[in-house]
This record gives structure tokens, C-alpha cells and sequence, in this order.
């Protein structure tokens, strides 16, 4: 696909990802990963729900190294459309990926096993509405995986100028 230069800064974080067909890993990446993995004993068994997805790098990661199960969802149609490619190419056929948002989530109730979530708390406008829906489609015992963004020090005033600026 080409687009114009104000195309593409016209794009949202997620159609933008997908545009340039890449990655989007939660905060950490494969250290991440493997530690949900590892700690929410993600196995074939599971079925997991991948928050906020965009091109669906932990669902299709997890059952790359798991056989795991699941669904991805993104607010970006076409960041769940390019997640669909990237697992069709790596033919993982136990995954798939939807365009919805987390404040509605089109799946039934205790449908899986795990909720993974990297940073995308951060992006939910109505949070609460959100965190009400991933209790609704996890399992009774079912385990959360979310990663966050953190700071080492207090970010200067300029610092959070900028990023304000750019959000």
C-alpha cells in the first residue's frame, strides 16, 4: 500500500505498526513473554485472549512456543487484518485475530484461560469499562499477563512536554 506523507502521520500508533508491517511486543519483549509463559503456565491447553493485539507478536509468539490456542483483538482493523497474515504465514492455525474494542469485547463469557495485556492499559481511555470486560472473558482461576511501562527516575519536565506534545 503507498500512502502520502500526511497519510501516514495521519496514521493512528497501531495502523501505523501494521503499515510498516512490524512487531508491536509488550514492554520487554521476549523477557516478557517467556515470563507469562513461564508463570501463567501457558501450555496447548490454554486459550488465550491477546488485548490490544495490534499484529498479534505475543499470541503468535505464545503459540509458537506453547501450541496455546486463542484469539487476538485490536481497535486497528487493519493491524488484527496484518496479525491474520503474519499467522497465516506462519501457519498457525489455532490463532486468529479480530477487529473490536476492549471496551466490548466480542466473545462470550469465561471463554479463556489467559488475558495478555502489554501496555495497552496505558491506551484505554475508560479503563475501568475495559478491565470489566477481560474479567468477564477470563476463566474463574484464569491468570492476567499485563506489562506496563516504567520509568527508573521521574521523567524531567521537558521530557513530559514532548511526549505530550507527540500523543
Amino acid at each position: 500500500m503507498t500512502l502520502t506523507k500526511n497519510e501516514i502521520l495521519d496514521l493512528n500508533y497501531p495502523d501505523f505498526v501494521a503499515f510498516l508491517e512490524q512487531e508491536n511486543t509488550p514492554p520487554g519483549a521476549d523477557y516478557t513473554l517467556n515470563y507469562w509463559l513461564r508463570e501463567g503456565q501457558v501450555n496447548s491447553r490454554s486459550h488465550v485472549f491477546d488485548l490490544a493485539c495490534t499484529t498479534g507478536f505475543s499470541l503468535r509468539r505464545a503459540s509458537q512456543l506453547t501450541s496455546c490456542s486463542g484469539f487476538g483483538l485490536d481497535i486497528s482493523k487493519t493491524a488484527a487484518d496484518q496479525a491474520n497474515a503474519f499467522a497465516q504465514k506462519e501457519k498457525l492455525n489455532s490463532i486468529g485475530f479480530v477487529h473490536g474494542d476492549a471496551t466490548d469485547i466480542p466473545f462470550k463469557d469465561k471463554l479463556f484461560t489467559h488475558v495478555f495485556g502489554g501496555s495497552n492499559f496505558s491506551f484505554i481511555q475508560e479503563r475501568k469499562k475495559g478491565l470489566e470486560e477481560v474479567a468477564r472473558v477470563l476463566k474463574p482461576a484464569g491468570f492476567l499477563c499485563i506489562s506496563n511501562y516504567f520509568y527508573n527516575k521521574p521523567p524531567t519536565a521537558t521530557t513530559l512536554d514532548a511526549v505530550e506534545q507527540s500523543i
